[in-house]
């Protein structure tokens, strides 16, 4: 004989939990829908930042995965990852043109304002 909980899962015991056992867990259930451990972790629904390297290697698999694709593949899935090769390939040549820029143009960073340097501590006297 099973018996269902708060959350409609069934409990599998033939004894009903005592009212603070069944306390417990309607407790347990109502924490654990709405938990998080820090602000920010990965299962928040934020990007996923990746570097130039990382973004390199997923453009060739996406690459891969289109090219092994069988022809009664869902269209629909097609034209997602067509457009994923297309933003990932925009996205490394700004990176491209980025360092190019900067390569040529050393300069431009030190237009940057400077910090004012530390006055003098006990230590430096």
């Amino acid at each position: 004989m099973s018996q269902t909980g708060p959350a409609g899962h069934a409990f599998a015991c033939s004894i009903p939990p005592s009212p603070d056992e069944r306390e417990a867990r309607e407790c347990f259930m109502r924490k654990d829908e709405h938990m998080r451990a820090f602000q920010g972790q990965m299962s928040d629904n934020q990007p996923i930042r990746r570097n130039q390297a990382e973004k390199e290697k997923q453009l060739r698999d996406l690459k891969e995965t289109i090219a092994s694709m069988k022809s009664h593949t869902s269209p629909t899935l097609k034209e997602s990852i067509q457009r994923r090769i297309r933003e990932l390939e925009v996205e490394l040549r700004t990176i491209a043109r980025e360092k190019a820029a900067k390569a040529a143009n050393p300069d431009a960073q030190s237009d940057r304002q400077r910090r004012p340097p530390r006055r003098n501590t006990i230590r430096s006297m």
